[in-house]
């Protein structure tokens, strides 16, 4: 279909989100996880060496997972039966993702982002270090490349408070796999005195994420969000953790343009900050005319996001977790293009 160019490939299966699996493959077999909410259940197909893609498990999709044999598979078209990609393999799954443990502490969100799936869970669950001590105990044995915490900003919690948990766990987590591992953490918009806090707490790297850079669509979409705040929070971060240790979500999809992620990715590397510029997940749960992005579009950013990493000397595989390290959501300079 594309010629064997991954690059498109990958921009063609994000496009399309979804794919079913054929009846001859037991689902029980194959590693999968359901996200940190639990709707959808997604595998992980590695590509080739460098690129992999996180596919939502669809028995309506267009597209068809099938077996060559033992881990060998490939993708075709469920309809024309045309070939997508052969010899892929699918990825053990630790937590979340592949080679990563990555952990989502509260389940519930009170931000009330129209895009995320959060917003919509009723689930009041949460993951405390006994659960996290068990994940990582079932996984001991293989390579886990970093362990990385993320909280929502749950009813009833500060910020302070939320901070002061990755905290404790974070060093529990040292104490647990020894102090070189390597330890991500994912929040809001933390004060300088609470990013201060969790670099010596063993923190590594730090995510802080946009979503959007258009700030029409933000004040719609996040009502209790506000992206010069987070710039700012970012702004702080880079100064403590350091050019190519913090990165930020932008999503494709969201009723912006693309000079608006393009903006925002420059921003970002203006501050020395790393970007992923993520699809839009459809959750099938929100009235907002959200879309998926096409592969084109997809494509496209992807080739200006490089160039424009490139013009602010930033190196994209400078950050070692979560999203950058994973790049299976979205296409990432240095891993797939």
């Amino acid at each position: 279909m594309y010629k064997n160019n991954i690059t498109l490939i990958k921009a063609f299966l994000l496009s399309e989100q979804n794919i079913q699996l054929h009846p001859s493959i037991d689902k029980q077999n194959l590693y999968s996880s359901t996200g940190n909410i639990g709707k959808n259940q997604w595998i992980f197909i590695r590509l080739s060496k460098t690129s992999r893609v996180r596919m939502t498990l669809n028995e309506n999709a267009n597209l068809i997972l099938m077996k060559s044999n033992a881990n060998d598979y490939f993708i075709q078209n469920s309809k024309t039966h045309e070939k997508v990609i052969e010899h892929v393999t699918i990825e053990r799954i630790l937590a979340h993702a592949p080679e990563q443990l990555f952990f989502l502490l509260y389940k519930n969100c009170t931000n009330g982002c129209l895009f995320c799936p959060l917003t919509y869970n009723p689930n009041y669950s949460h993951y405390t270090w006994e659960k996290i001590q068990d994940r990582i105990a079932e996984n001991v044995l293989y390579k886990i490349q970093s362990v990385n915490f993320t909280t929502s900003c749950p009813k009833g919690k500060t910020q302070d408070e939320l901070v002061e948990e990755i905290i404790d766990i974070a060093t529990k987590t040292r104490k647990l796999l020894g102090m070189d591992i390597t330890l991500g953490a994912s929040l809001k918009t933390p004060s300088i005195e609470n990013l201060l806090r969790l670099k010596d707490a063993g923190i590594c790297e730090i995510r802080l994420n946009l979503e959007t850079y258009n700030s029409e669509v933000a004040q719609c979409i996040m009502p209790n969000k506000d992206l010069n705040k987070i710039l700012y929070s970012i702004e702080q971060a880079v100064t403590v953790f350091g050019k190519e240790k913090v990165s930020s979500n932008i999503i494709i999809g969201l009723g912006e343009s693309d000079d608006d992620i393009l903006n925002g990715v420059c921003k970002l590397a203006e501050i020395g900050a790393l970007s992923t510029l993520y699809p839009y997940d459809s959750i099938g749960l929100s009235n907002y005319n959200f879309q998926r992005p096409s592969a084109k579009r997809i494509y496209n950013l992807a080739i200006e996001h490089k160039k424009i990493l490139k013009k602010h000397n930033l190196n994209p595989l400078g950050s070692k977790t979560m999203c950058c390290a994973c790049a299976a959501s979205h296409l990432y300079p240095g891993k797939d293009i």
